[in-house]
């Protein structure tokens, strides 16, 4: 990939991640970290955990009540 299209594909994920969920963001950034030493059962361990954790909080039901109405989500950060 030349360099203009990294550039550009690096500006697009971050605008992708913009408008998200601090907390979410970074579990998921935890997740990936993490992901390079651990083995398999543990890292879906983790995520399974994590998801669980997540779905508790006011951000997942704004990111779910969001997405029913079709509408941009405006989470707490």
């Amino acid at each position: 990939m030349p360099a203009g299209e990294a550039e550009q594909a690096a500006i697009a994920l971050a605008t992708t991640f913009e408008g998200a969920s601090a907390a979410t963001t970074a579990a998921v950034k935890r997740l990936v970290g993490d992901a390079v030493s651990a083995s398999f059962d543990a890292q879906l361990d983790a995520e399974k955990a994590s998801f669980v954790e997540r779905a508790g909080t006011a951000d997942f039901r704004e990111g779910i009540t969001a997405f029913i109405e079709r509408r941009p989500a405006k989470f707490a950060n």
